[in-house]
């Protein structure tokens, strides 16, 4: 995000990390740690001017442990390819997004393309979804 827009997320992160500071059971420093700044994929992959490629790929993976893309519909085929293989070893890459509103407006509706492969058991199992209910009171 730029401009407007980048505040309008950092603002939002500030909200829901001041949010899970009010739940009972997070710990503070979970909190500290959370970043209050959002990036576009392509900063996050660190562009190369006059390049295809990102400074960021498979030889030089991204140096986080949780990854977090926010709208992935919109996420078209070779810009999410290039985050997969961008991802380190045991990182988690966590994709949010309504896979029906959105579509990329490039090649691939990649994010519609995993929901319809995961199939019709989506449903949270019971434990998971009383844990997650304080933090997802939507979902």
């Amino acid at each position: 995000p730029t401009g407007r827009a980048a505040e309008r997320m950092a603002g939002s992160l500030r909200h829901a990390i001041d949010g899970l500071r009010e739940v009972p059971g997070i710990d503070a420093g979970l909190c500290e740690a959370l970043p209050a700044q959002a990036r576009t994929l392509h900063r996050l992959l660190g562009t190369i001017p006059d390049s295809p490629h990102f400074r960021h790929d498979a030889e030089h993976p991204l140096p986080f442990e949780v990854i977090v893309v926010d709208e992935a519909s919109m996420v078209d085929l070779p810009l999410m390819c290039k985050l997969v293989e961008a991802v380190a070893d045991g990182a988690r890459l966590v994709l949010l997004g309504d896979p029906d509103q959105l579509p990329s407006v490039e090649a691939g509706d990649v994010l519609a393309a995993i929901v319809a492969a995961a199939g019709p058991d989506d449903a949270w199992p019971p434990a998971l979804a009383a844990e997650l209910a304080p933090l997802l009171p939507d979902a």
